[in-house]
């Protein structure tokens, strides 16, 4: 099961946004580079898209974000 990183309003006060981003999965994404922190902790820069909601095809895209690595995996090519 993916990690949540993001607390919502939805959690909290239990509504939601029909065509808000949906933050709820995972996607594909590009790994372009390793960075270390001054802790020790591992941040792949990746590019990646994330869907709305309502299912619409435009997708918000994302260049040269800074992910935390717990949130990485190495996707399967099946």
């Amino acid at each position: 099961m993916p990690k949540k990183y993001l607390a919502s309003s939805a959690d909290l006060f239990g509504m939601g946004i029909s065509d808000g981003l949906d933050m709820t999965g995972e996607v594909h994404g590009h790994l372009t580079g390793w960075w270390r922190t001054v802790k020790g902790d591992w941040l792949g820069l990746v590019n990646y898209a994330i869907p709305y909601a309502d299912g619409r095809r435009h997708t918000l895209q994302l260049t040269d974000q800074l992910v935390p690595g717990y949130a990485l995996r190495k996707r399967d090519n099946t």
